[in-house]
């Protein structure tokens, strides 16, 4: 997909939206991102997609982000910076638990 390399074309501030983010669909592309490492990749792209956030709110916080010196990209990925994502722990669904270990020590 090398979405990455197509947003870094087109940051230009033709495209970037001034006061962003600006809409609620924004803040959860931003909160999406914070369990990616602040980072835009083909896999955190695919990911947002799967929820349901729209392809051009996405787009419009990458290339606004790039134009306000928020984010830069590197190689094929888009890295936020602290000012408009916060890292944090993935949730990780998982359908073991403790039990299915038995008595063995991990």
């Amino acid at each position: 997909m090398r979405l990455a390399v197509g947003f870094a074309l087109m940051a230009s501030p033709c495209f970037a939206e001034p006061d962003w983010p600006a809409t609620v669909e924004h803040l959860e592309v931003l909160e999406l991102l914070g369990g990616h490492g602040c980072t835009l990749s083909d896999d955190s792209l695919a990911d947002a997609l799967a929820v349901g956030l729209a392809f051009e709110a996405i787009q419009l916080v990458a290339l606004s982000a790039q134009a306000t010196g928020q984010a830069k990209a590197q190689g094929s990925f888009i890295v936020f910076d602290e000012s408009v994502c916060t890292i944090r722990l993935p949730r990780i669904e998982s359908s073991l638990t403790i039990s299915d270990f038995g008595s063995r020590v991990l």
